[in-house]
């Protein structure tokens, strides 16, 4: 494993989830670790994830949240970082990172780009932004990032709602593939549940549909990689490489 970033211990609290009050928004009961006793009922978090996460979200199950120091443009005062799951296993739930995490893999190379090159962030593509534009010498990569929180059995699947922001980030990754020669397109997508593979999940909107077409073309690419939050040291690591489910690409 490879250690991405940890998290300062500062205004880092333990809790207990109670209900998602909207998209943004959840309830939890701040909770002392060494004896799980209740010193703050009823806090409210702000959640940056607005997927579903019904497999997640689940009442009594343990959270992370962070004490964010006075500001007077937020109107909570914490942030949700990490919950249980159905194993105890703490699942990292916070898209305000995804960047960081992309940007520390796209470095190490695990997308076997050519080196060297130059990465730029939230490069505007059409109607959209693409999370990062890289450049080496004879050719351009476009790669969005996409975090994945979806797991039922052993298969990790993305998107748990539907998404057509998704599905448009996929229009203008293929338009521009066709358009240029020597660019390529990715999706990094980062799993932060541990499974067997990946595919797109069929039952939430057109993603999966549009993402089978676009792996037709020859330049366009897709990379799932596991991560792993552990609870004790705030870190987040690197593991590896997911593969995809031989029933999405046979």
């Amino acid at each position: 494993m490879k250690l991405i970033f940890s998290l300062d211990n500062k205004n880092i609290f333990y809790g207990i989830f109670k209900e998602r009050k909207n998209r943004f928004l959840v309830i939890c009961d701040l909770i002392d670790s060494n004896t799980n006793s209740i010193i703050k009922k009823d806090v409210e978090v702000h959640l940056s994830d607005s997927g579903r996460l019904n497999e997640l979200l689940k009442e009594k199950r343990k959270v992370i949240v962070r004490y964010i120091e006075s500001n007077l443009s937020r109107k909570t005062q914490y942030d949700l970082i990490a919950i249980e799951d159905e194993f105890k296993n703490f699942i990292f739930l916070n898209p305000k990172y995804h960047s960081q995490i992309a940007n520390f893999l796209i470095e190490e190379n695990i997308l076997e780009l050519e080196e060297p090159f130059i990465v730029y962030k939230e490069k505007k593509l059409g109607d959209s932004r693409i999370d990062f534009f890289v450049e080496s010498k004879t050719k351009r990569y476009w790669i969005e990032v996409k975090g994945v929180t979806l797991r039922e059995g052993n298969i990790c699947l993305f998107p748990d709602s539907p998404t057509k922001r998704g599905e448009k980030h996929i229009e203008e990754l293929v338009s521009i593939i066709e358009k240029e020669k020597n660019t390529y397109a990715y999706i990094l997508f980062l799993s932060f549940v541990d499974c067997s593979c990946f595919r797109p999940n069929n039952k939430e909107g057109n993603f999966y549909k549009f993402l089978k077409e676009a792996l037709k073309k020859e330049k366009f690419k897709i990379k799932v990689v596991k991560l792993f939050f552990n609870p004790y040291n705030l870190s987040l690591y690197y593991v590896g490489p997911i593969k995809i489910c031989q029933d999405f690409i046979s």
